[in-house]
């Protein structure tokens, strides 16, 4: 079984989705020269991939954005992490509302302990 995986082939955290992501995108966009048929079929394709597993989608990508910022400047320019926001919104953009909101909700929660 490749590391990152459960039995089943669910990815294991965000930056494993990320990367999953960015590789679909550049095979479609250097084999299929970005024909919408395909984009089209993978960004269905991911979707569907991304909400079986009730809220865990939603909850590993909260989880790596929070180790993100929280490391902030120590790993990455601001840049980096400007980056990394925007490729984590295209991955929000996938997770079903209510499970987004669930997701939106533990990052801040994360970010601000005092919040009860």
């Amino acid at each position: 079984m490749p590391s990152g995986q459960l039995p089943s082939g669910q990815l294991l955290s965000g930056q494993l989705l990320s990367d999953f992501k960015d590789r679909a995108d550049n095979i479609i966009a250097s084999c299929f020269q970005s024909n919408t048929k395909f984009i089209n079929s993978m960004k269905e394709s991911f979707e569907h991939y991304i909400n079986q597993r009730q809220n865990k989608p939603a909850e590993l990508i909260a989880k790596y954005v929070d180790s993100k910022l929280r490391a902030g400047n120590k790993e990455a320019t601001e840049e980096e992490l400007e980056r990394l926001l925007d490729k984590i919104m295209v991955l929000f953009r996938f997770i079903h509302v209510s499970k987004r909101l669930d997701a939106t909700l533990m990052c801040i929660y994360t970010l601000r302990p005092g919040i009860s």
